[in-house]
């Protein structure tokens, strides 16, 4: 067996080799580039390295690449930034070059013929010193490249292809010490050297290794890897800003929701994440079905479609309590009329979670979220048809919203709306007043013209008023009649 992958693995080199020679050749303004580069810098005795995932989506066969790194040995930062400067006057396409950064040696090369700047470092080591990313010993004197390969957070992203002029021309040849064209064979994402290392280094390499699962199909973490994810998470979680986790949740959850639930559960990352959830009956598995159905309806939801999935169940059972609470109280006091004053379909806690878990869109997360909460109750809502109307007028989110409110019904074993066919019958009964039209009648401004308009709305929309006539006497019936209750 070992024989087999020893062999396969000199064949992916050899495939490898032509592979990223043949994707080069196909990008003139970049071979140009790399040339002068190389020459220049073999000028040097320093030697140029294509490096990180560029490599590895080369070698899996993904043409569009976007971020083109690349790494120098046997050179400074301050003489590798004089080369790179010269370039602007190369006839390379140089635009400008930056030093990005403050903790690392990185170059920021900015050039006319790619959208994106290129980055290029000198190799460098890094000792930790502390749980975060920002925890580090940067060292660059004499390091060489395989030095700099351990440092790599997995082994398919520690392959190297190194640059050398040839005949003149410009030649490379792939520069392998983790092992990863062995883990691109076996389809398996493995962490280089000590993974409790690696991971102590950068706590976000444990999302990351379950986002890189779930962007490459087929892909699983190995073994130790995972192992050391699922002991590390509970600790090192903490120290990862939520910005960071945020990004990388919704890298995954686009590439497989599902899985990445899974992921997330079986790593106690969604435990300490969402802790709410797990104080639920149900919370869990519903919606992870929520994520199953999504994924057959939708190829590319949206990050709210998506976060709003991950807390509707909160959201929903949130209201729940409240109308169980609304209903309770007014049961004391004899009060029948049905709970929809304050709004009572707003998230509260949900909306606090958003904003700790420094979601992406967060007003439209909320409107969503707010909009099923509504529309699974519809039927405890005064004017239900009022409501509906106001959720979608010119509402962008509508989609994703009825989306949403669908896989909901279907999972809770709920009666199902047709909303477009109520929003689209709601389209052909124009509106006769408005909050002006109260205003002229001396209904003075507060909670009760948002309650007058809905009521009203309601009872044209069902044909129980006709004219605009009726509809301004009844307005200021209905203004006694609420004036009258509140005294």
């Amino acid at each position: 067996m070992k024989n087999i992958s020893l062999k396969n693995e000199s064949l992916l080199r050899k495939k490898g080799n032509k592979l990223i020679s043949a994707w080069l050749l196909a990008k003139r303004n970049l071979l140009r580039f790399l040339f002068v580069l190389t020459l220049q810098l073999k000028k040097q005795r320093a030697v140029l390295y294509l490096v990180g995932g560029m490599v590895r989506d080369i070698l899996e066969g993904i043409e569009q690449i976007n971020d083109i790194d690349m790494m120098v040995t046997g050179i400074g930062f301050e003489e590798l930034g004089e080369v790179l400067n010269s370039l602007r006057t190369a006839g390379v396409g140089v635009r400008e070059v930056v030093s990005a950064g403050k903790l690392f040696p990185v170059y920021r090369v900015s050039v006319y013929w790619n959208h994106d700047p290129i980055d290029i470092a000198i190799a460098r080591t890094e000792t930790s010193t502390g749980s975060g990313h920002s925890d580090f010993v940067v060292s660059t004197e004499a390091v060489s490249s395989i030095e700099d390969s351990r440092r790599r957070d997995f082994s398919f992203n520690a392959i190297f292809y190194r640059l050398f002029i040839s005949r003149n021309v410009l030649s490379g040849r792939i520069v392998d010490y983790q092992h990863g064209l062995k883990a691109l064979i076996k389809r398996e994402i493995v962490a280089v050297g000590n993974p409790y290392e690696r991971f102590e280094e950068d706590p976000l390499r444990m999302l990351r290794a379950i986002r890189q699962k779930n962007q490459r199909k087929g892909f699983y973490i190995e073994k130790k890897t995972w192992q050391a994810i699922k002991d590390a998470m509970p600790r090192l979680l903490k120290t990862i800003s939520g910005e960071r986790i945020a990004v990388e949740l919704l890298k995954s959850l686009k590439a497989d929701a599902v899985s990445t639930f899974d992921d997330l559960m079986e790593s106690r990352a969604l435990s300490m994440l969402l802790p709410e959830m797990f104080k639920e009956e149900d919370s869990f598995s519903k919606t992870r079905q929520k994520f199953a159905a999504l994924s057959a309806l939708s190829c590319c939801p949206s990050s709210e479609l998506l976060f709003s999935c991950l807390l509707s169940e909160l959201a929903v059972n949130e209201i729940s309590k409240k109308i169980d609470d609304i209903t309770y109280k007014r049961k004391l006091i004899k009060k029948s009329a049905k709970p929809n004053e304050g709004e009572f379909y707003k998230i509260d806690a949900a909306t606090k979670i958003i904003v700790r878990m420094y979601l992406p869109q967060q007003k439209q997360l909320i409107s969503i979220l707010s909009s099923l909460t509504a529309l699974v109750n519809i039927d405890k809502i005064d004017y239900p048809l009022a409501i509906i109307e106001e959720l979608f007028a010119s509402n962008p989110l509508k989609d994703d919203i009825i989306m949403l409110y669908n896989i909901h019904q279907t999972v809770s074993l709920n009666e199902k709306i047709d909303l477009d066919a109520v929003i689209n019958n709601l389209l052909d009964v124009p509106k006769l007043i408005s909050g002006e039209d109260l205003a002229s009648l001396k209904i003075n401004a507060g909670p009760h013209i948002k309650t007058i308009l809905r009521c009203l709305r309601q009872k044209h929309i069902m044909g129980q008023i006709v004219s605009r006539e009726s509809m301004l006497a009844e307005a200021v019936l209905l203004y006694r009649q609420l004036t009258s209750d509140d005294n």
